[in-house]
């Protein structure tokens, strides 16, 4: 067994850890497959529509598993759209449009920088995705590079794939039954870079998404909080590949990886301890202990268990032999295996679920109400119980979650996507997609790729980040590091400079004091297009610079700059 700690000091090379980062970045183009603009949208939207949507065979008759768990959640999907930036494609009620040029040239420039091999035909696929995120269920992809390379302290780490594919709606509401998704997102061209799993170490992760980043963001890309996320993969020699989704902070990345390296070990270890202890668990033994024991909470004063069967509801336990204490015990920093139960079925609308292994009182149960459960139970020190309160009509689908996920501790660790947490620890999402969701798209034909094409796109791209940041930092004296403060303004910076001819000073303070200080006290992200008419007013003195601060407060107000 390895040795665990809260500060995760893992031999990354004896656990044989594995790593790979999937980076999915807004291009700042019209949408993919329509002339839409991709703005997103604050203001309530005038059109709502409907939908349910239901998994289907591929052509090798297979179900993908994520797809089949969602339509057992079945929810239904509501879509807010607006007449001038969401058309009948994003609807779903209209083919989609010959592939967006402008945003395909930047996967290009991309690949061609990190010495990726163009493929000679991009042809765009369907994936199957059910989870209401795209209105047609499935989103489009293309393949458009392979086989780049990223160089890093710990060696070389292979690049598999440049796609080129469209974004998702974005929720706007959700509970248990329905969703709210807004369509404003749906069809922003995203560029993915895929990276092998050449992850040595979850620091390598860290460097990779690093180099990417300052990559991509010399390109023409949508900058901001939401246009870029990253997913996460990582693997033991105990586990499996697991995929993280909806990393933000891509400074999280090592974190992250560390922290389900750990979830790993120690599920392993978990589960190499429960069967020395008592051998494999069968579905058999679990049906055979499972009561209904809503009359044992029926005058309770648990708010979360007298709400549900005020409702009508009902509340089930079930219990596992030689199971005490395991439902207790950390698997990483600030989560235990109880909480691996409890993520479950949330995705059912369950919040109740209670273990033996924690302090049952604190959910306002009484002692004598746990006195009764033990009883119909039968209940013996070396085993562990499990219950929740829950609508009769999910008590089966909840069940047989719970089941296969306490025969999991003995099997291994799940396959399976989860969602990133704020606090580097990931929850249970759906099981892990399989290959059968992926199928040629019909309606698009294939885009050529031509030697006259990828050279004429390799004579446009820019100069990238980290050249760009030390070419400035030595020709106008400019500190490296304050330089990459205000890396997303460097484009403003530079028009300021060397277009505008101001001094260097100036237009540093403008933007890397008057800017920064203003978006941090309003919150606003100022476009670059204000930024350089911002310095053209000082250019020309009809803004002094001593009334800058002024003149951004009055712009984070929605004042126009011509008006001030």
């Amino acid at each position: 067994m390895c040795r665990l700690d809260k500060k995760v000091e893992l031999d990354w090379k004896e656990i044989g850890f594995r790593g790979g980062i999937e980076i999915h970045q807004q291009i700042n183009t019209r949408k993919l497959f329509c002339e839409c603009p991709t703005k997103v949208r604050i203001e309530d939207p005038p059109v709502t529509t409907k939908r349910k949507l239901h998994a289907v065979a591929s052509e090798m008759g297979e179900y993908d598993p994520a797809a089949l768990h969602e339509v057992y959640r079945d929810r239904t999907f509501y879509y807010q759209s607006y007449f001038d930036s969401v058309c009948l494609v994003e609807l779903d009620e209209e083919p989609p449009h010959p592939v967006n040029c402008n945003a395909l040239h930047v996967v290009l420039q991309v690949g061609l920088v990190l010495n990726a091999r163009i493929v000679d035909e991009i042809q765009v696929m369907r994936k199957t995705v059910i989870d209401g995120s795209n209105t047609a269920g499935f989103q489009r992809t293309m393949l458009c590079a392979t086989d780049g390379v990223v160089s890093t302290t710990e060696g070389d780490v292979t690049l598999q794939y440049f796609c080129l594919e469209e974004d998702a709606a974005r929720i706007i509401e959700t509970n248990e039954r329905e969703v709210k998704y807004r369509l404003d997102r749906l069809g922003i061209p995203l560029l993915e870079i895929v990276t092998g799993p050449n992850f040595l170490s979850p620091k390598q992760g860290g460097e990779v998404a690093d180099k990417l980043g300052h990559i991509i963001r010399s390109l023409n890309v949508r900058r901001g909080i939401g246009t870029i996320r990253q997913d996460v993969n990582v693997s033991t020699k105990y586990g499996t590949r697991i995929e993280i989704k909806g990393v933000q902070k891509h400074r999280m990345i090592p974190t992250i990886m560390a922290y389900e390296a750990q979830r790993q070990v120690s599920l392993y270890n978990i589960g190499m301890e429960l069967t020395r202890l008592r051998g494999k668990c069968t579905l058999k033994e679990l049906k055979n202990n499972t009561f209904d024991v809503t009359d044992v909470f029926r005058t309770t004063d648990s708010n979360v268990i007298k709400n549900v069967i005020d409702k009508d509801g009902a509340v089930t336990a079930f219990k596992i032999s030689d199971f005490q204490g395991f439902l207790g015990r950390e698997i990483c920093p600030g989560k235990r295996l109880g909480t691996e139960f409890r993520d479950q079925v949330l995705t059912l609308g369950i919040k109740g679920l209670i273990h033996s292994d924690e302090d049952i009182c604190k959910f306002g149960i009484s002692e004598a109400e746990e006195i009764q459960l033990k009883n119909r139970l039968n209940f013996n020190d070396n085993e562990a119980y499990v219950f929740f309160a829950s609508k009769k009509g999910i008590i089966d689908k909840a069940l047989d979650i719970l089941y296969r996920r306490t025969i999991a501790c003995f099997d291994g660790i799940p396959k399976e996507s989860r969602r990133a947490l704020i606090d580097g620890n990931t929850q249970f999402m759906r099981p892990l997609p399989g290959e059968a969701r992926m199928y040629p798209e019909t309606d698009i034909p294939p885009v050529i790729m031509t030697e006259e094409y990828i050279e004429q796109v390799r004579g446009t791209v820019p100069e990238i980040l980290d050249e760009r940041i030390r070419r400035l930092s030595a020709k106008h004296n400019i500190p490296d590091h304050d330089l990459w403060k205000i890396e997303e303004y460097i484009e403003s910076l530079i028009y300021g400079i060397e277009v505008l001819k101001l001094k260097p000073s100036i237009v540093y303070t403008i933007i890397g004091c008057n800017v920064v200080a203003a978006r941090r006290k309003t919150g606003v992200d100022f476009d670059q297009s204000i930024l350089n008419l911002l310095l053209e007013e000082v250019s020309h003195r009809t803004i002094l610079k001593e009334a800058v601060p002024e003149v951004l407060e009055a712009i984070s107000e929605g004042k126009n700059i011509e008006d001030i």
